[in-house]
């Protein structure tokens, strides 16, 4: 993760010395690099409509004396006013092609669009480093002079100080010391903007594909709905390129959240969407519901996975080598099912579903959108809800008198909707639902552990059953999972007296 922090000198501005600035924040031994000039030639890339670049996403080939490389920069999902965060990806290819595997990367942002140049920038830079007395990166300073270009002829030249955070400790008190230094040296706090989105004009880029939209204080049915939407497809789009980059299971969980409430949310105001142009509001969670069965299995192994490493510390030293041969088992399935949901990814299938959810989403925030009848009426969207709740009823009536596997994960479903449908009607239905969606998220998340504790235990069974040597530690997980199992039996009640005394 790359943060910086930016900022604008003034004329005639001479760096203080990094190793005054910063006194007290490193350790003893550290130094300073020598100032190093160096002449950068960058080309940035993005669609015509300037897609990344709305998206806040960069991407480049820059060039200088040691050679070139590709480049792209995500954006971190909380962007703070003080300073600039993004993950940096960076891939060796030939200058004349952008490299397969970034534009890989980009699908979800680019939906077939191919990008080209639109901007080169020609930066003159001086660089320090501050580092630790062990060599490790304390921070970088840039004094930069750029000098861009637009495809279309508009040049601009702007001077630059960039205070990079690097890896070594006390790395962040060292930036915001350097960066206060810099200020009692006249330097002024600068737009955290990449250089890119200067030189193309942060005032002329427009909106992102997708926007998340600011709620009026009474907002209509088609404002809630479309808030609601907004927010699960630019969650949905942010996590894409993370989950094709790998490494971190938070980003396929979430990805997964994003689908479900969408899914959800054409199910429950189908009423409200069918009434505008493209696919109907089934057809499109259909496409959902597919997405969401290619991406399950993964899901389902990284919590798997965590339960067979938690378990460590708990079987005997004698059993630790059948437990981790179930957990290369359990890795050896993740990389299959690893395959699966990139082949979803990748597919025409998938970009032909973001295109329509974009309009759908462009479709409610539209003031021109053709009218809904008794579907824009806040009553009607009330009774919407209120179908989610009986359904949810009903299934927690078939749950008390016959506890099996199979309704459990049905309930479980049926919970979900429930809590999406509330938490999209919030803005109308006011602010005490929120502790209806809050409770329904508890009885959510207590079927599932118990299903998830079925899931496992069905796992281990097949696993003991294909290798022998797993049997024994197999066994003893299963009856720790089947106590799991019975406390979740035990909890869900209470959960759901919760949301019955909210339902109101």
């Amino acid at each position: 993760m790359e943060v910086e922090t930016k900022l604008v000198p003034p004329s005639g501005f001479s760096m203080p010395g990094l190793l005054d600035v910063v006194v007290g924040t490193r350790p003893t031994g550290g130094g300073v690099g020598p100032a190093e000039p160096v002449r950068l030639v960058a080309r940035y890339f993005d669609t015509d409509d300037l897609a990344l670049a709305r998206s806040s996403i960069t991407l480049r080939y820059r060039s200088d004396p040691s050679g070139g490389r590709w480049t792209v920069k995500l954006p971190a999902r909380s962007r703070k006013s003080h300073h600039l965060a993004r993950r940096e990806v960076d891939v060796d290819g030939p200058e004349t092609d952008v490299p397969r595997a970034l534009l890989g990367l980009l699908t979800a942002q680019l939906r077939g669009r191919t990008p080209t140049v639109v901007a080169t920038l020609v930066t003159s830079r001086v660089t320090q480093r501050l580092t630790t007395s062990d060599g490790a990166g304390l921070v970088e300073v840039a004094v930069d002079h750029v000098c861009g270009t637009r495809t279309d002829g508009p040049v601009l030249e702007f001077d630059e100080v960039e205070v990079e955070q690097l890896d070594g400790f006390g790395a962040k008190r060292a930036r915001r010391a350097m960066v206060t230094a810099l200020r009692s040296a006249g330097c002024r706090r600068g737009s955290q903007v990449p250089k890119l989105m200067r030189v193309l004009g942060t005032d002329e880029l427009g909106p992102p594909d997708v926007v998340v939209p600011t709620l009026p204080s009474e907002p209509t049915v088609h404002e809630a709905v479309g808030h609601a939407m907004a927010r699960s497809l630019d969650q949905l789009l942010f996590h894409d390129p993370r989950i094709r980059l790998g490494g971190d299971e938070e980003d396929l969980h979430q990805f997964r959240v994003a689908v479900r409430r969408l899914r959800s949310d054409l199910r429950t105001f189908v009423d409200v969407l069918d009434v505008l142009d493209g696919p109907s509001a089934a057809a499109l969670a259909r496409e959902l519901g597919w997405l969401a069965d290619a991406t399950s299995a993964r899901r389902d192994l990284d919590v798997l996975r965590a339960r067979l490493v938690a378990a460590k510390n708990e079987v005997s030293p004698l059993d630790t080598k059948a437990l981790e041969k179930l957990v290369d088992r359990c890795d050896l399935q993740a990389e299959q099912a690893d395959a699966t949901v990139l082949e979803a990814l990748e597919s025409s299938r998938y970009v032909d579903l973001l295109d329509a959810l974009v309009k759908t989403v462009a479709g409610l925030a539209d003031p021109d959108r053709p009218g809904g009848g008794e579907a824009t009426d806040k009553d009607h969207l009330r009774r919407m809800v209120r179908r989610r709740w009986k359904k949810l009823d009903r299934h927690i009536g078939h749950l008390e008198r016959d506890p099996s596997p199979a309704v459990l994960h049905r309930t479980r479903i049926v919970t979900k909707r429930c809590r999406a449908a509330v938490g999209a009607a919030r803005p109308i239905l006011g602010s005490r639902s929120k502790q209806l969606e809050r409770d329904l998220g508890r009885l959510q998340d207590v079927l599932g552990d118990v299903h998830d504790c079925e899931v496992a235990q069905e796992w281990l069974r097949l696993a003991a059953k294909e290798q022998w040597s797993t049997a024994l530690v197999a066994g003893q997980l299963i009856a720790g999972l089947r106590a799991e199992e019975e406390h979740g039996w035990n909890d869900w009640p209470e959960a759901w007296k919760r949301v019955e005394r909210r339902r109101r």
